[in-house]
């Protein structure tokens, strides 16, 4: 495997980012649709966008990103263990019903 290794502390850093970006996404998605009651099928698109591009970042992760010997390594794997291979399957499974479900809403926002 031809990879280069990532130190623990520093992944564990960008999925604390990540998932605070995320998290505020969907707290100003809660808001804008509870406050101010909002029902528009633009706010459903986009999150719809955001979750798709979520699992697909996720895949890609799960594929590229693997444990072995106590540390992480990001290249192309030799082989994925099993677990690795349910991630990738629900998460291209979930990103394809999401992106799927952006189409899904009418043309007119009226």
């Amino acid at each position: 495997m031809d990879s280069k290794e990532i130190p623990i502390e520093s992944f564990n850093n960008i999925l604390l980012k990540s998932f605070e970006f995320l998290g505020l996404i969907l707290l100003v998605v809660i808001i804008a649709r509870v406050v101010f009651n909002v029902k528009s099928d633009f706010f459903n698109r986009g999150l719809s966008v955001v979750k798709f591009l979520g699992y697909l970042l996720l895949a890609c992760g799960a594929y590229f990103v693997t444990y072995s010997d106590g540390r992480l390594h990001a290249g192309v794997p030799e082989a994925l263990s099993i677990s690795q291979c349910f991630v990738v399957v629900l998460s291209i499974f979930e990103a394809l019903s999401n992106f799927v479900a952006i189409w899904k809403y009418p043309k007119n926002d009226g």
